[in-house]
């Protein structure tokens, strides 16, 4: 990195000025087995980092975009989730979940505190009904933790989901969603993947992906049986053998 100065905010972090020229290049053409090879590589190295056998689907949009499509694509009519005002992303869940309609209960947490397994046991204690659990790994406006891995663990043992904002938090704090049992986990690229904005990154675990076989997504743009779909495609096509 060719900077005097490197900044490591909570926004955007500095770019690696061979990112930067990547940035002038003409845009490749999407409707080619080479197009396919490169994309399925890339997919490839998103499970690695996700540490998850999933596709992880890549989006055009910011990281809130992702959490959108997480609630669009799991949250049935039936359901009621748990979100915890953590801070401004943890209310953000709260925010995107109650625009679907749906029953939400959220807790508020003292300033600068994140979920610990005791706190999401009881919380699942008083509120039975609950069938989804939003986390926000990483509370961007405080730097507050929460406990996935143990909070997983909980919810593992149910028929519950567990959705994970890792947004500021993938790649810097642990993070394997099929190991630890994570059902949805996003993040974005402007964090610690040190890329230019508008990219959502995105991952739905084998128990996700049977509820949203069986739930109309609200949201054409963000329907992930279409993403899906798009990945097996490339698959086959250099699977086919058409790239050289």
């Amino acid at each position: 990195m060719h900077s005097k100065n490197l900044l490591m905010a909570c926004g955007p972090v500095q770019m690696d000025p061979k990112i930067l020229k990547l940035g002038a290049e003409q845009v490749p053409y999407m409707r080619t087995s080479e197009f396919s090879a490169w994309a399925s590589e890339i997919n490839q190295g998103l499970q690695y980092l996700f540490q998850t056998q999933r596709p992880v689907f890549t989006v055009a949009c910011s990281g809130t975009g992702v959490m959108q499509m997480a609630v669009d694509n799991i949250c049935g009519p039936d359901d009621t989730a748990l979100t915890f005002n953590t801070g401004v992303f943890g209310k953000r869940w709260g925010d995107i979940v109650r625009r679907t309609g749906i029953h939400v209960i959220t807790e508020d947490m003292e300033p600068r505190h994140n979920v610990t397994p005791d706190i999401l046991e009881a919380a699942l204690k008083c509120y039975p009904d609950v069938s989804i659990v939003f986390l926000t790994y990483n509370e961007t406006s405080t730097t507050a933790l929460a406990d996935v891995k143990g909070c997983a663990e909980i919810i593992s043992r149910t028929n519950r989901l567990l959705v994970v904002d890792a947004v500021s938090a993938l790649l810097v704090e642990p993070m394997q969603m099929d190991a630890w049992g994570v059902d949805v986990a996003i993040t974005s690229s402007q964090k610690a993947l040190a890329l230019p904005p508008g990219l959502g990154f995105i991952a739905f675990s084998d128990k996700a992906w049977k509820r949203i076989s069986n739930i109309p997504c609200r949201s054409l743009y963000f329907d992930a049986k279409a993403y899906e779909c798009n990945c097996l495609r490339n698959f086959i096509t250099v699977r086919r053998g058409r790239f050289r």
